[in-house]
């Protein structure tokens, strides 16, 4: 009886266990894992859009709906804190800054914390190379708060209380060949928070 108790609490343990790391790999952690590379704010994981891609990888690819592309189209790279490691929170303003990308075609989109797109009175979900207005060295500035100001603006769905997390997600199309090896040394955009309300 005492040995069916053991085995039974050891199951038990396992399982919880188990399913706890199951969730916490899923949930919890952010794209680098394993394989992973972190370019200032942003993370990726060369695995994903590989067709050898480990499991968990592949989870979280399925969890987050990125239906990745095979990783020679496009590499995704995913922000969840600004550039000093604060989080990123829907009632603070934050400013995106970059230079061009050697790409195809880039975009930046803002996802809340359950990884779908966040409701907003502009409808506007993203910016990308071929909707924002360039500077005059060719870098764009994109403002990220609840009510952004000029073209260049995405909504963090923001209206009152406690701010919520979210994240932003870079998608790099046809990268240049150089830079698609050397991911590690690509200059990406730069996110400085500003005011918080």
């Amino acid at each position: 009886m005492k040995l069916a108790l053991k085995l039974g609490a050891a199951f038990l343990v396992s399982v919880f266990l188990g399913l706890g790391s199951v969730y916490w790999f899923l949930e919890k952690s952010d794209f680098s894992g394993a394989g992973g590379i972190a370019v200032g704010p942003w993370t990726t994981n060369e695995q994903i859009g590989n067709v050898d891609a480990a499991p968990y990888t592949r989870a979280i690819v399925a969890r987050r709906g990125l239906l990745a592309l095979n990783k020679r189209e496009t590499v995704y790279f995913n922000a969840e804190a600004d550039n000093s490691g604060t989080p990123l929170v829907s009632n603070c303003a934050y400013t995106v800054t970059g230079v061009p990308l050697p790409t195809g075609w880039w975009s930046i989109t803002l996802y809340g914390a359950d990884h779908y797109l966040i409701d907003n009175p502009q409808g506007i979900f993203s910016q990308a190379k071929n909707t924002i207005v360039r500077n005059d060295q060719r870098g764009y500035v994109i403002q990220v708060s609840s009510t952004p100001e000029g073209p260049n603006g995405i909504p963090t769905g923001y209206s009152s209380g406690e701010g919520s997390r979210f994240s932003l997600t870079l998608r790099l199309y046809n990268l240049e060949e150089d830079a698609a090896e050397e991911l590690s040394a690509l200059v990406l955009p730069s996110i400085e928070r500003g005011m918080c309300q």
